[in-house]
């Protein structure tokens, strides 16, 4: 064997001397650029169909087209709980890697710029970061894709998380407003986020970005969760 292949051998042995155990299965995960999940959890992700998305409490959305990476359960539930709340902000970058590779493709309504939706102070708090904007930020800046702060909230709301699907729906209606002179009349708009179950944040996330002018809305979201 040769220096390269002595050299290749000892950064292998390195990188599984030192790796973290991946979040999903428990084996070694020796390259840090995949997060907190290993190279077999990530290729087994890949080689899974891009869910159906159902919303049988919204009746006709506001929003006009939506694609999700994955159903949510098994790994990705895993990950998705780590990245949100476990304290693995390592795990971003790979899920919104995924997120651009695997919706790409099925994004035929050529938006112009995505629309971040609001954080909250309580999940700030909670979490020290803002996961879904950060999320966003990653797939728009793979995409090419300018990020309008273009949404705030009306009213007060209660955590989605916590009711029921059909409570949901209350909820999140009339929750945000379209920022003034956010630039969105006659736009193309892309919402991103990291979950989307019974639709209802989307839904209102549309309706006000319409009525602040934007013409179109589509959602890519990283998973789907039937609610």
């Amino acid at each position: 064997m040769g220096p390269a292949g002595l050299i290749d051998g000892a950064r292998r042995a390195a990188g599984l001397l030192f790796s973290r155990p991946c979040l999903a299965c428990g084996g070694p995960v020796p390259d840090p650029a995949l997060g907190a999940a290993c190279e077999g959890c990530w290729a087994r992700l890949e080689a899974e169909p891009l869910p159906r998305l159902r919303f049988t409490r919204l009746g006709r959305p506001d929003f006009d087209q939506a694609v999700a990476a994955f159903a949510y359960g098994g790994t990705l539930r895993e990950l998705v709980l780590a990245y949100k709340f476990s304290g693995h902000p390592s795990l971003r970058r790979p899920l919104a890697a995924a997120l651009a590779r695997r919706c790409e493709a099925a994004l035929g309504w050529g938006c112009g710029a995505v629309a971040a939706l609001p954080w909250s102070r309580a999940s700030l708090g909670e979490r020290g970061y803002d996961a879904a904007g950060e999320l966003a930020r990653d797939v728009a800046a793979a995409w090419g894709l300018p990020v309008l702060d273009a949404l705030a909230w009306a009213r007060p709301r209660r955590r989605q998380s916590e009711l029921g699907a059909n409570e949901r729906l209350a909820n999140a209606s009339l929750s945000l407003r379209a920022r003034p002179g956010a630039g969105l009349a006659g736009g193309r708009i892309l919402i991103i986020d990291d979950l989307l179950s019974s639709g209802a944040t989307a839904h209102e996330a549309a309706r006000a970005l319409k009525a602040g002018g934007a013409t179109f809305v589509g959602v890519a979201a990283l998973a789907h969760a039937l609610a």
